[in-house]
């Protein structure tokens, strides 16, 4: 998707149409795989979701070890707030496991040159380091 930039790399609006474009797969695989036990279940669609977007940001589909903090909140520290809970990492498996949404690495990252990923020297740009600085620049 084009966005008017000057020529300058926008992460904030690239991240934006990313997860825009994510989420739009999501919900088209959702309507065409989708089981009659998981139709209305708001939280399974939420990790179902979630997952499309962590996956074209650049994630190597890892199911978070913990739920989004709405989940953290009081009144889902019962048995249904956990059900919940076990819902969206329910979908976000799923999501993970579907054949349909695949997406080639050349898509979703950008170039460098061979040599400097090869001997490990290639600089890691924003939201993309492992040093565990997520969002700053290098």
């Amino acid at each position: 998707m084009w966005y008017w930039s000057d020529g300058h790399y926008i992460p904030f609006i690239d991240d934006y149409l990313t997860k825009s474009a994510a989420r739009k797969c999501a919900v088209y695989s959702l309507s065409k795989t989708d089981s009659e036990d998981h139709v209305g279940n708001v939280d399974y669609q939420q990790g179902y979701i979630q997952a499309y977007e962590d996956l074209a940001l650049g994630s190597r589909g890892v199911i978070p070890a913990v739920p989004p903090s709405k989940y953290w909140k009081t009144h889902n520290r019962s048995v249904r707030g956990h059900q919940r809970a076990d819902q969206w990492f329910e979908g976000y498996r799923a999501a993970l496991s579907q054949s349909g949404y695949r997406i080639a690495e050349e898509q979703i990252t950008v170039p460098t040159s061979h040599e400097q990923f090869q001997d490990g020297t290639a600089r890691y740009g924003y939201n993309q380091n492992e040093s565990g600085n997520n969002g700053n620049y290098y």
